[in-house]
């Protein structure tokens, strides 16, 4: 499921943190798949960053989240308006306390029952406690946001 791609330049400290970062966010991805959303919050720092772009107007769950009250809310966005069948992160890249990967998504909107089909990129910051400070994903939403318009 994972393709793991992590720089190997740096220190050997530097090499371990990146191994733990990609465990956290492989725990995370799995939280995310079992609906557990407590367990991807007992990884976030509390004044997490969470950016997920795209149209608010159009997706319910695009927007800046802060905290951890701010990615409940996202969830609470996220959950009644998406049905994710398949959710594959590929080219991981880590550099410093961030890490990077592509990410293949395909699924349905609910409330108009369209189907799509995307890729995009998804930015982890670690702090220095080796908890995730900030997300960001970006990309092109287009084929997402066509399918909560029609």
């Amino acid at each position: 499921m994972y393709t793991r791609t992590s720089s190997s330049a740096g220190t050997w400290a530097d090499r371990l943190n990146a191994s733990k970062y990609l465990a956290i966010i492989q725990e995370m991805f799995g939280c995310f798949e079992r609906g557990d959303i407590p367990g991807i919050l007992y990884y976030l720092d509390e004044y997490v960053d969470w950016k997920h772009s795209g149209n608010p107007a159009i997706l319910p769950f695009a927007g800046h989240f802060k905290g951890h009250a701010g990615v409940i809310h996202y969830f609470e966005r996220l959950t009644p308006a998406l049905r994710i069948e398949v959710c594959t992160p590929y080219n991981f890249d880590t550099t410093g306390s961030s890490v990077s990967a592509d990410l293949h998504v395909e699924g349905m909107a609910i409330p108009t029952g369209n189907h799509f089909c995307i890729k995009t990129t998804l930015h982890w910051i670690f702090s220095p406690q080796g908890q995730l400070a900030g997300l960001e994903q970006t990309g092109d939403l287009s084929d997402l946001e066509q399918a909560f318009l029609h």
